[in-house]
């Protein structure tokens, strides 16, 4: 090895010692220092974990699946009905080429059933229907086509007998760790409007009943309604088919004797326009039929699945109202359109497809007792 190639390997040692050496001074490393963290941010961050906690691990009891359809409500309407509301009192006219208008819609409140559209110098026209034999043709402009169809589903409570189920009637109902406790961190969860629930327990705190639905789960018992059926009154015969109003719980029952079958939430006769109560024998059936009021406050085209049980009072479905569990008519029982279409081809006596009513006079129907 020659001395020239072994000074040339010296010096390139030396030179790389002496870079390293100068990179190492020039980029000195740091020391690491703790971060300290405010100990009002690690307050919030421990309790927001705590919420997220509480959130992913309670599970709110409910005695079913929510009590609501999954499939359209317009399918258990009777066929061939297209609900809109009238807007103000407006013109009507007999065919949508006049010139004249031949009457005016005159109720507050009025709902009817359009039939038929055409177009005519540009301007679209509906045919409607409302009233007894009633029709004629409106601008578009008079319409809204907003129908409030209720998804409500009632239960088959005849399995369930031996629980206590409720029904809740408002938008939401707060369910607490322990009755009474009306703090903010008391609440662990939620029930939603038709939530049906298994009433495990009561307490009484300071006047208010409270309901246990599970294990550090209460909610109070005054958003919710009873699904507790009523006994067979005198006069109903033991095999009788007989359907129970209960206007303080603002709940209906479909029974077989001594048997409950189905229960579900309804709406009845607001105050000053209150619900009969009494036994009656119904008079008669329609698929469906206009309601009015003798002072035109309300104006109701085509109301579907109707049974008089006395008078103009009767049970009926309703596509105006989405407020089941509170007071509402003005003397008739309301009912979603689901469980309107299930009394209705539950009750007696059967329709026959091609005809629209069926009168009981002959002795074939079903009872319907209204009570407090």
């Amino acid at each position: 090895m020659s001395k020239d190639f072994i000074f040339t390997i010296i010096i390139v040692f030396f030179l790389s010692g002496t870079c390293l050496f100068y990179f190492f001074q020039i980029h000195k490393i740091p020391e690491i220092e703790e971060v300290v963290v405010p100990h009002e941010y690690l307050e919030e961050l421990r309790e927001k974990e705590k919420e997220e906690e509480k959130e992913e691990e309670v599970v709110i009891e409910i005695a079913s699946e929510p009590r609501l359809i999954d499939d359209n409500p317009l399918y258990y309407l009777p066929e061939g009905k297209n609900y809109a509301r009238v807007i103000g009192k407006p013109l009507i006219y007999a065919s949508p080429e006049a010139k004249h208008h031949h009457r005016k819609q005159d109720s507050d409140i009025a709902w009817a059933n359009v039939t038929e559209n055409t177009f005519v110098n540009g301007q679209k026209f509906y045919k409607i229907n409302w009233g007894w034999g009633l029709s004629g043709w409106v601008t578009s402009e008079a319409l809204d086509f907003s129908p409030i169809l209720s998804r409500l589903k009632g239960v088959k409570i005849e399995e369930r007998m031996d629980e206590h189920l409720a029904m809740v009637y408002v938008g939401a109902l707060n369910v607490r760790s322990s009755p009474g406790d009306l703090k903010e961190e008391a609440i662990v969860g939620r029930l939603n409007k038709y939530d049906l629930i298994s009433v495990k327990n009561k307490k009484n705190i300071e006047g208010e009943i409270w309901y246990q639905i599970a294990e550090n789960q209460w909610a109070h018992s005054g958003y919710v309604r009873n699904l507790t059926p009523g006994k067979r009154p005198a006069g109903v015969g033991e095999d009788d088919k007989w359907i129970q109003v209960n206007l303080t719980e603002q709940t209906i029952f479909a029974h077989e004797g001594d048997t409950p079958l189905y229960a579900t939430l309804t709406s009845t006769g607001r105050y000053g326009r209150e619900t009969i109560t009494g036994l009656f024998w119904p008079r008669v059936k329609a698929r469906s039929a206009p309601m009015q009021a003798e002072e035109y406050s309300y104006d109701f085209a085509d109301v579907p699945w109707i049974y008089y049980f006395s008078g103009d009072y009767a049970w009926h479905g309703t596509y105006w109202h989405d407020n089941f569990g509170t007071v509402q008519s003005s003397g008739c029982v309301n009912l979603s359109p689901y469980d309107a279409h299930w009394f209705f081809h539950w009750s007696d006596p059967e329709v026959l497809p091609e005809r629209n009513e069926a009168s009981t006079f002959a002795g074939n129907g079903t009872w319907v007792y209204v009570h407090y």
